[in-house]
């Protein structure tokens, strides 16, 4: 079962990473421009409820994703300890 809108039909749910970008929020000492942090926001949003869903992208392509890190993390700690998380 997946995610569904409001009219029942399957709703595609990704999300994305800006970088760091160049911005008066960081005195503008960001590694990229505003365009360039743009670039995956737009990816997005110009999709047009086509393609995958379920991803995490920057302007690169696919991204890790550190919640799945963090729950590798915890089933490696507890085989180290023999429990089940």
């Amino acid at each position: 079962m997946g995610a569904r809108d409001a009219w029942g039909q399957q709703a595609r749910v990704n999300a994305t990473d800006p970088g760091y970008t160049a911005t008066d929020l960081n005195e503008n000492r960001g590694t990229q421009t505003v365009q360039e942090g743009t670039e995956a926001i737009v990816e997005l949003a110009t999709r047009g409820g086509k393609g995958p869903t379920g991803t995490f992208i920057n302007r690169s392509g696919v991204a890790p994703f550190w919640p799945g890190l963090f729950m590798a993390n915890r089933v490696l700690a507890a085989e180290n300890q023999n429990t089940v998380p």
